[in-house]
């Protein structure tokens, strides 16, 4: 006789870049160690696939997480994380008036992706003929590299515009997307970090007053791997 199978609760998100429902369910043990031996291995490259295997599965494999941008990948997360482990965590977050840690709780349910309040055209115009569409990060840009400003930029260039064609950052080499940015000027680059400056990010201002001298302070959360505890 086979052994009982227990039913997992699902649940409802709203995915912040497309405003559409998205099923889950808490990840499982199975899943919880794969997380753990991915943290305690302290790599990036690790951490990132756990995630993503994690939320494939907790997801049924509704969302590519390839294609979605870094701060939905991470909002999915923090919320199927929430719902496995518990919605309260705590920080020891030292008092910047005295120097004293103080024990201070988060709800993740209370975390949000925060939109900047400016909207960045993503088409940049480097002179009077060619310009660049950017794009938002996504998991399957993170790669390790050597030029690590190279490779961001790369990686948020959707395609490259001249007065007659389009051409496609995903049609191009990489030794032809370095040879580009490498002609990038200064002013040229302020104008890309300008736009990865001011994309969505998932993060959270903690405010507290201390125990010890009473000094409120503000401390912020930003990116997943700050949520980790």
């Amino acid at each position: 006789m086979p052994l009982p199978v227990l039913e997992t609760t699902t649940y409802n998100l709203v995915v912040p870049s497309t405003k559409k429902k998205l099923k889950y369910r808490p990840f499982l043990v199975k899943e919880e160690k794969i997380l753990l031996i991915a943290q305690e291995s302290e790599s990036e490259n690790q951490i990132l696939q756990a995630v993503k295997d994690i939320i494939e599965s907790c997801t049924f494999s509704k969302i590519d997480v390839n294609k979605i941008p870094m701060y939905d990948l991470e909002y999915i997360f923090l919320k199927i994380r929430s719902k496995s482990v518990g919605e309260v965590i705590s920080f020891q977050l030292k008092c910047e008036e005295c120097g004293e840690y103080n024990k201070v709780e988060l709800n993740l349910e209370d975390v949000e992706v925060q939109f900047p309040d400016e909207e960045i055209d993503p088409n940049i115009q480097l002179n009077d003929s060619i310009g660049v569409t950017l794009k938002p990060l996504r998991m399957s840009d993170i790669k390790k590299g050597d030029d690590k400003i190279t490779d961001a930029i790369i990686a948020t260039i959707d395609s490259i515009y001249d007065n007659d064609n389009v051409y496609s950052a995903s049609t191009c080499s990489k030794k032809e997307l370095e040879t580009f940015v490498d002609s990038l000027t200064h002013q040229h680059l302020e104008k890309i970090q300008k736009y990865l400056l001011n994309q969505p990010t998932l993060k959270h201002t903690i405010e507290y007053t201390c125990e010890k001298c009473g000094h409120k302070n503000s401390y912020e959360l930003s990116g997943l791997q700050s949520f980790f505890t």
